[in-house]
């Protein structure tokens, strides 16, 4: 294993399948035969056949619904085609987590949303769903990192104002302190600030999973 920067463009940045072939493995230790992989002086055809080994192993080993796209797509840098694989990998991933968090059977979202109420009760903080509009200012998820990273929260940087480029501010803190701790973190600011359901899900269960 070794390890590529951080990438910024996802046409450029996976076209060898190497940080794909990297992402599987830290899906799934032990998916990737390394002897298999092309790693070093890559043209087209070597970078063509580690894509689709990297697809190879979504099917096979992860059994991603992965259809109609080949290597040579992500080489090409078919960005429709590749955010679907990146989609049925980061599913793969947080539902690998919620079953973790359920004992074996995917944990349901109540379950989810009482455990935080639990825990933040004491401030007097609540939230009635995933979608609860309280969400869009960050407090109540900050309230819960404060509470399970006792004087970790900087509260001068949270602003209350309401104000939309305060609360994305909130938002962007948030998700800073989840990577900061080792969480997962798939939601982006405004998923917080528009209070998107399913991605705020997935910032409670890595929080719930840190626990």
């Amino acid at each position: 294993m070794w390890c590529h920067p951080f990438i910024s463009n996802l046409a450029d940045g996976l076209q060898d399948g190497l940080i794909l072939l990297q992402m599987l493995y830290k899906l799934e230790p032990g998916c990737v035969d390394w002897k298999k992989v092309n790693k070093k002086r890559i043209n087209k055809m070597m970078a063509t056949l580690n894509n689709d080994y990297a697809l190879e192993i979504c099917k096979n080993k992860l059994q991603l619904h992965i259809v109609n796209i080949a290597g040579a797509d992500i080489y090409d840098g078919n960005l429709k085609l590749i955010e679907s694989v990146l989609w049925q990998m980061m599913r793969y991933d947080y539902l690998k987590t919620f079953k973790k968090l359920g004992g074996g059977s995917k944990i349901k979202d109540e379950q989810i949303v009482a455990w935080a109420n639990e825990k933040t009760a004491s401030r007097s903080i609540s939230i009635k769903n995933f979608k609860d509009e309280v969400i869009s200012d960050s407090k109540p998820i900050l309230t819960l990192i404060d509470i399970l990273k006792p004087e970790t929260v900087d509260w001068t940087i949270f602003d209350d104002s309401g104000e939309p480029e305060k609360m994305a501010r909130n938002a962007k803190y948030v998700l800073s302190m989840v990577r900061k701790f080792g969480g997962t973190v798939y939601a982006l600011p405004e998923d917080i600030v528009e209070h998107v359901p399913q991605m705020v899900m997935t910032v409670y269960a890595s929080l719930m999973a840190m626990e």
